[in-house]
Protein backbone atom coordinates (compact mmCIF):
# COMPACT_ATOMS: atom_id res chain seq x y z
CA UNK A 1 0.00 0.00 0.00
CA UNK A 2 1.35 3.65 -0.96
CA UNK A 3 0.39 6.51 0.43
CA UNK A 4 0.20 8.79 -3.02
CA UNK A 5 -1.05 12.39 -1.48
CA UNK A 6 -3.14 13.47 1.27
CA UNK A 7 -5.47 15.59 0.45
CA UNK A 8 -6.81 18.51 0.62
CA UNK A 9 -4.17 19.58 0.61
CA UNK A 10 -3.06 18.12 -2.93
CA UNK A 11 -3.28 15.48 -5.65
CA UNK A 12 -1.65 13.10 -6.96
CA UNK A 13 0.60 13.37 -10.04
CA UNK A 14 -0.27 12.51 -13.88
CA UNK A 15 2.29 9.60 -13.89
CA UNK A 16 0.43 8.31 -10.75
CA UNK A 17 -2.88 6.66 -12.88
CA UNK A 18 0.40 4.39 -14.87
CA UNK A 19 1.66 3.00 -11.68
CA UNK A 20 -1.28 2.28 -9.88
CA UNK A 21 -1.94 -1.44 -8.72
CA UNK A 22 -3.60 -3.76 -6.23
CA UNK A 23 -2.70 -3.24 -2.65
CA UNK A 24 0.15 -5.15 -1.28
CA UNK A 25 2.53 -3.99 0.69
CA UNK A 26 2.44 -1.43 4.13
CA UNK A 27 2.43 2.24 3.16
CA UNK A 28 6.05 3.42 3.41
CA UNK A 29 6.74 5.98 6.43
CA UNK A 30 9.21 7.74 4.56
CA UNK A 31 6.19 9.56 2.14
CA UNK A 32 7.25 12.46 0.93
CA UNK A 33 2.88 13.51 0.82
CA UNK A 34 1.63 16.87 2.56
CA UNK A 35 -0.53 16.74 5.74
CA UNK A 36 -2.97 19.21 5.46
CA UNK A 37 -6.29 18.78 6.71
CA UNK A 38 -9.69 19.02 4.32
CA UNK A 39 -11.86 19.40 7.43
CA UNK A 40 -11.61 21.29 10.77
CA UNK A 41 -13.02 18.04 12.40
CA UNK A 42 -13.85 14.20 11.67
CA UNK A 43 -15.17 14.05 8.32
CA UNK A 44 -18.13 11.45 8.46
CA UNK A 45 -19.31 10.92 4.69
CA UNK A 46 -17.48 11.16 0.49
CA UNK A 47 -19.00 10.98 -2.16
CA UNK A 48 -17.02 10.59 -5.40
CA UNK A 49 -18.97 11.52 -8.94
CA UNK A 50 -18.68 8.14 -11.50
CA UNK A 51 -16.42 9.88 -13.80
CA UNK A 52 -14.43 10.34 -10.67
CA UNK A 53 -13.74 14.27 -11.52
CA UNK A 54 -15.59 15.79 -8.55
CA UNK A 55 -15.35 14.33 -4.74
CA UNK A 56 -17.83 15.71 -2.09
CA UNK A 57 -17.06 15.48 1.52
CA UNK A 58 -18.55 16.11 4.72
CA UNK A 59 -17.89 16.52 8.46
CA UNK A 60 -18.62 17.11 12.12
CA UNK A 61 -17.63 20.53 11.18
CA UNK A 62 -21.32 21.20 9.62
CA UNK A 63 -19.44 21.75 6.25
CA UNK A 64 -20.00 20.01 2.84
CA UNK A 65 -17.10 20.36 0.65
CA UNK A 66 -16.70 19.76 -3.10
CA UNK A 67 -13.34 19.02 -4.83
CA UNK A 68 -11.98 19.08 -7.97
CA UNK A 69 -10.25 15.66 -8.68
CA UNK A 70 -7.81 16.45 -11.22
CA UNK A 71 -4.21 16.63 -11.97
CA UNK A 72 -2.53 20.09 -10.24
CA UNK A 73 0.26 21.04 -11.13
CA UNK A 74 3.23 18.58 -10.41
CA UNK A 75 1.13 16.65 -7.43
CA UNK A 76 3.20 18.40 -5.00
CA UNK A 77 1.53 21.67 -4.60
CA UNK A 78 -1.08 22.39 -2.48
CA UNK A 79 -5.02 22.92 -3.34
CA UNK A 80 -8.62 24.17 -1.63
CA UNK A 81 -12.06 22.85 -1.87
CA UNK A 82 -13.67 24.83 -4.62
CA UNK A 83 -16.55 25.24 -2.78
CA UNK A 84 -17.79 25.26 0.88
CA UNK A 85 -21.46 24.49 1.94
CA UNK A 86 -21.96 26.35 5.12
CA UNK A 87 -25.70 26.13 5.82
CA UNK A 88 -26.24 22.86 7.93
CA UNK A 89 -26.82 23.43 11.51
CA UNK A 90 -25.38 19.78 12.55
CA UNK A 91 -22.62 17.65 11.41
CA UNK A 92 -23.37 16.29 8.16
CA UNK A 93 -23.74 11.92 7.92
CA UNK A 94 -24.04 12.28 4.23
CA UNK A 95 -23.67 13.60 1.07
CA UNK A 96 -24.71 12.33 -2.83
CA UNK A 97 -24.67 13.93 -6.23
CA UNK A 98 -27.78 13.44 -8.01
CA UNK A 99 -26.93 12.85 -11.73
CA UNK A 100 -30.05 13.46 -13.05
CA UNK A 101 -30.61 16.91 -11.21
CA UNK A 102 -27.24 17.87 -11.02
CA UNK A 103 -28.11 18.55 -7.53
CA UNK A 104 -26.42 18.06 -4.26
CA UNK A 105 -28.04 16.10 -1.33
CA UNK A 106 -26.75 16.65 2.30
CA UNK A 107 -28.35 14.97 5.31
CA UNK A 108 -27.52 16.63 9.46
CA UNK A 109 -30.86 15.43 10.19
CA UNK A 110 -32.64 17.30 7.72
CA UNK A 111 -32.01 17.12 3.65
CA UNK A 112 -30.28 19.91 1.90
CA UNK A 113 -30.74 20.21 -1.36
CA UNK A 114 -27.82 22.72 -3.18
CA UNK A 115 -26.17 23.67 -6.23
CA UNK A 116 -23.30 22.60 -6.30
CA UNK A 117 -21.26 25.30 -8.64
CA UNK A 118 -22.76 28.06 -6.42
CA UNK A 119 -23.73 26.87 -2.80
CA UNK A 120 -27.18 28.16 -3.67
CA UNK A 121 -29.75 26.09 -1.28
CA UNK A 122 -32.55 25.04 -3.32
CA UNK A 123 -34.90 22.97 -0.46
CA UNK A 124 -34.55 22.07 2.87
CA UNK A 125 -36.71 19.62 4.43
CA UNK A 126 -37.38 18.95 7.82
CA UNK A 127 -39.03 15.66 9.26
CA UNK A 128 -41.19 14.78 11.81
CA UNK A 129 -40.32 12.11 13.44
CA UNK A 130 -36.85 12.34 12.91
CA UNK A 131 -34.70 10.65 10.87
CA UNK A 132 -31.90 7.72 11.41
CA UNK A 133 -30.42 7.20 7.87
CA UNK A 134 -30.61 8.61 4.50
CA UNK A 135 -29.73 6.19 1.04
CA UNK A 136 -29.74 7.51 -2.27
CA UNK A 137 -31.18 5.36 -5.33
CA UNK A 138 -28.62 4.55 -8.24
CA UNK A 139 -28.66 6.37 -11.10
CA UNK A 140 -30.72 7.46 -13.31
CA UNK A 141 -33.53 7.65 -10.03
CA UNK A 142 -33.76 11.32 -8.60
CA UNK A 143 -34.94 9.53 -5.31
CA UNK A 144 -33.90 9.71 -1.56
CA UNK A 145 -35.06 7.01 0.64
CA UNK A 146 -35.04 8.06 4.65
CA UNK A 147 -36.11 6.01 7.31
CA UNK A 148 -37.45 7.61 10.66
CA UNK A 149 -37.47 6.83 13.94
CA UNK A 150 -40.71 5.45 13.60
CA UNK A 151 -39.71 2.63 11.30
CA UNK A 152 -41.78 4.23 7.61
CA UNK A 153 -39.23 4.37 4.73
CA UNK A 154 -39.83 8.06 2.93
CA UNK A 155 -38.71 8.71 -0.45
CA UNK A 156 -37.79 12.08 -1.55
CA UNK A 157 -38.32 13.25 -4.85
CA UNK A 158 -34.83 15.53 -5.44
CA UNK A 159 -36.42 17.11 -9.11
CA UNK A 160 -39.22 18.84 -6.92
CA UNK A 161 -37.88 18.76 -3.43
CA UNK A 162 -40.55 16.85 -1.56
CA UNK A 163 -41.82 13.46 -0.49
CA UNK A 164 -43.20 11.33 -2.75
CA UNK A 165 -44.45 8.57 -1.24
CA UNK A 166 -44.04 6.52 2.13
CA UNK A 167 -44.07 2.80 3.14
CA UNK A 168 -44.58 1.44 6.65
CA UNK A 169 -42.16 -1.76 7.57
CA UNK A 170 -45.01 -4.29 9.25
CA UNK A 171 -41.93 -6.17 10.27
CA UNK A 172 -40.06 -3.83 12.29
CA UNK A 173 -37.61 -4.85 15.10
CA UNK A 174 -35.19 -2.68 16.91
CA UNK A 175 -34.19 0.55 14.53
CA UNK A 176 -33.49 1.20 11.22
CA UNK A 177 -29.25 1.21 11.41
CA UNK A 178 -28.47 1.47 7.87
CA UNK A 179 -30.47 1.56 4.17
CA UNK A 180 -29.39 0.59 0.99
CA UNK A 181 -30.64 0.55 -3.02
CA UNK A 182 -29.47 -2.21 -4.81
CA UNK A 183 -27.95 -1.78 -7.89
CA UNK A 184 -31.37 -2.01 -10.22
CA UNK A 185 -32.96 0.86 -7.93
CA UNK A 186 -36.15 -1.49 -7.47
CA UNK A 187 -35.16 -3.25 -4.16
CA UNK A 188 -34.39 -1.03 -0.40
CA UNK A 189 -32.17 -2.93 1.72
CA UNK A 190 -32.90 -2.18 5.35
CA UNK A 191 -30.52 -3.06 8.44
CA UNK A 192 -31.16 -3.60 11.74
CA UNK A 193 -30.00 -3.01 15.25
CA UNK A 194 -31.24 -6.69 15.83
CA UNK A 195 -29.25 -7.63 13.28
CA UNK A 196 -32.27 -8.36 10.60
CA UNK A 197 -32.60 -7.56 7.18
CA UNK A 198 -35.45 -6.34 5.65
CA UNK A 199 -35.74 -6.21 1.77
CA UNK A 200 -38.72 -3.48 0.26
CA UNK A 201 -39.92 -3.56 -3.43
CA UNK A 202 -39.30 0.11 -4.13
CA UNK A 203 -42.54 0.89 -6.48
CA UNK A 204 -45.05 -1.00 -4.38
CA UNK A 205 -43.44 -1.09 -0.49
CA UNK A 206 -44.11 -5.21 -0.97
CA UNK A 207 -42.20 -6.83 1.54
CA UNK A 208 -39.47 -9.17 -0.65
CA UNK A 209 -37.62 -11.01 2.35
CA UNK A 210 -37.13 -9.98 5.97
CA UNK A 211 -34.35 -12.41 8.34
CA UNK A 212 -31.47 -12.40 10.62
CA UNK A 213 -28.44 -11.95 8.82
CA UNK A 214 -26.43 -11.06 12.40
CA UNK A 215 -26.15 -11.71 15.75
CA UNK A 216 -25.68 -7.97 16.44
CA UNK A 217 -26.45 -4.18 14.94
CA UNK A 218 -26.04 -4.10 11.24
CA UNK A 219 -23.35 -1.30 10.56
CA UNK A 220 -23.13 -1.58 6.90
CA UNK A 221 -25.31 -2.78 4.16
CA UNK A 222 -24.24 -2.20 0.49
CA UNK A 223 -25.30 -3.98 -3.04
CA UNK A 224 -22.31 -4.85 -5.32
CA UNK A 225 -24.78 -5.68 -8.32
CA UNK A 226 -28.04 -6.17 -8.82
CA UNK A 227 -30.19 -8.82 -6.38
CA UNK A 228 -26.65 -9.11 -4.14
CA UNK A 229 -25.85 -7.38 -0.61
CA UNK A 230 -22.64 -7.24 1.31
CA UNK A 231 -23.22 -6.54 5.17
CA UNK A 232 -21.25 -6.21 8.14
CA UNK A 233 -22.45 -5.87 11.46
CA UNK A 234 -20.95 -5.71 15.23
CA UNK A 235 -20.72 -9.51 15.71
CA UNK A 236 -17.86 -8.76 13.02
CA UNK A 237 -18.97 -11.17 10.28
CA UNK A 238 -19.12 -9.71 6.84
CA UNK A 239 -21.41 -11.65 4.48
CA UNK A 240 -22.62 -11.82 0.52
CA UNK A 241 -26.06 -12.45 0.16
CA UNK A 242 -28.04 -13.45 -3.16
CA UNK A 243 -31.59 -12.63 -3.26
CA UNK A 244 -33.43 -12.69 -6.50
CA UNK A 245 -36.88 -11.25 -7.10
CA UNK A 246 -38.09 -14.47 -8.25
CA UNK A 247 -37.68 -16.02 -5.51
CA UNK A 248 -39.28 -13.68 -2.83
CA UNK A 249 -38.73 -14.62 0.75
CA UNK A 250 -35.56 -16.94 0.03
CA UNK A 251 -32.74 -15.67 2.01
CA UNK A 252 -29.10 -17.30 0.58
CA UNK A 253 -26.26 -16.58 2.43
CA UNK A 254 -23.65 -16.91 -0.43
CA UNK A 255 -20.34 -16.61 1.08
CA UNK A 256 -18.76 -15.26 4.87
CA UNK A 257 -16.04 -12.88 4.51
CA UNK A 258 -13.22 -14.03 7.41
CA UNK A 259 -10.05 -11.72 8.56
CA UNK A 260 -11.03 -8.46 10.55
CA UNK A 261 -10.69 -9.72 14.29
CA UNK A 262 -13.10 -6.22 15.22
CA UNK A 263 -16.18 -5.07 13.45
CA UNK A 264 -16.03 -3.22 10.17
CA UNK A 265 -17.87 0.42 10.16
CA UNK A 266 -17.13 1.30 6.53
CA UNK A 267 -17.36 -1.32 3.22
CA UNK A 268 -17.23 -0.47 -0.49
CA UNK A 269 -15.71 -1.96 -3.72
CA UNK A 270 -13.22 -1.80 -6.41
CA UNK A 271 -13.94 -3.40 -9.17
CA UNK A 272 -14.41 -7.69 -7.57
CA UNK A 273 -12.34 -5.98 -4.49
CA UNK A 274 -14.18 -5.90 -1.20
CA UNK A 275 -12.40 -2.75 0.30
CA UNK A 276 -13.44 -2.78 4.27
CA UNK A 277 -12.14 -0.64 7.70
CA UNK A 278 -12.51 -2.15 10.74
CA UNK A 279 -13.22 -0.06 14.03
CA UNK A 280 -9.34 -0.12 14.72
CA UNK A 281 -8.88 1.10 11.59
CA UNK A 282 -7.39 -1.92 10.34
CA UNK A 283 -7.82 -1.11 6.13
CA UNK A 284 -8.95 -4.35 5.04
CA UNK A 285 -9.10 -5.82 1.38
CA UNK A 286 -10.69 -8.99 -0.06
CA UNK A 287 -9.61 -10.35 -3.35
CA UNK A 288 -12.77 -11.41 -4.59
CA UNK A 289 -16.73 -11.66 -3.94
CA UNK A 290 -16.56 -15.48 -2.89
CA UNK A 291 -15.54 -18.26 -1.00
CA UNK A 292 -11.89 -18.22 -2.57
CA UNK A 293 -11.72 -14.68 -1.87
CA UNK A 294 -7.93 -14.28 -0.29
CA UNK A 295 -7.69 -11.18 2.60
CA UNK A 296 -5.08 -8.85 3.34
CA UNK A 297 -4.78 -6.22 5.83
CA UNK A 298 -2.90 -3.13 6.59
CA UNK A 299 -2.62 -0.89 9.84
CA UNK A 300 -2.40 2.62 8.20
CA UNK A 301 0.72 3.84 9.56
CA UNK A 302 0.64 7.22 11.88
CA UNK A 303 3.56 8.90 9.22
CA UNK A 304 1.28 8.26 6.89
CA UNK A 305 -2.45 8.53 8.16
CA UNK A 306 -3.14 10.36 11.45
CA UNK A 307 -6.18 9.05 13.91
CA UNK A 308 -9.15 6.57 13.10
CA UNK A 309 -10.13 6.32 9.83
CA UNK A 310 -13.86 7.50 9.67
CA UNK A 311 -15.17 6.90 6.12
CA UNK A 312 -13.77 5.24 2.72
CA UNK A 313 -14.68 6.07 -1.27
CA UNK A 314 -13.29 4.69 -4.26
CA UNK A 315 -12.33 5.35 -7.87
CA UNK A 316 -12.26 2.40 -10.02
CA UNK A 317 -11.35 3.74 -13.13
CA UNK A 318 -8.11 4.65 -11.62
CA UNK A 319 -8.32 1.97 -8.92
CA UNK A 320 -7.72 4.56 -6.08
CA UNK A 321 -8.97 4.60 -2.80
CA UNK A 322 -10.09 7.77 -0.26
CA UNK A 323 -9.88 7.45 3.15
CA UNK A 324 -10.87 10.31 5.86
CA UNK A 325 -10.10 10.04 9.02
CA UNK A 326 -11.25 11.67 12.21
CA UNK A 327 -8.60 14.78 12.23
CA UNK A 328 -10.50 16.05 9.00
CA UNK A 329 -7.66 14.82 6.89
CA UNK A 330 -8.27 13.21 3.25
CA UNK A 331 -5.97 10.65 1.48
CA UNK A 332 -5.79 9.41 -1.82
CA UNK A 333 -3.41 5.47 -1.95
CA UNK A 334 -3.37 3.25 -4.27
Amino acid sequence: LRCLILLFGCFARARARACVCALSSPPSSSSSSLFVPGHSGMVRCLHVHPQEHLLLSGGRDKTVRVWSLSNHGDGSSCMSSRLEYRKHQKPVSFVHLVERTGAVASFDGSVHLWDPESGYRLKQMEFRPSVTTVAALPAPYPQLVVASSDGNLKFIDVRVGRMQHEFRLLNQTGQVRCLCADASGHVIAVGYSTGYIALIEQRTGTMLGFWRGHDADVLQIRSPAEHHLVTSSTDQMIYLWHNSSSSARVEDKVSVFRGHTEAVHCLSFLNENIVSVSTGSKLGMHSSMDDQAVFQSWKIKNEVFKGAITSVGVLPANRLLLLAGESGQIALVA
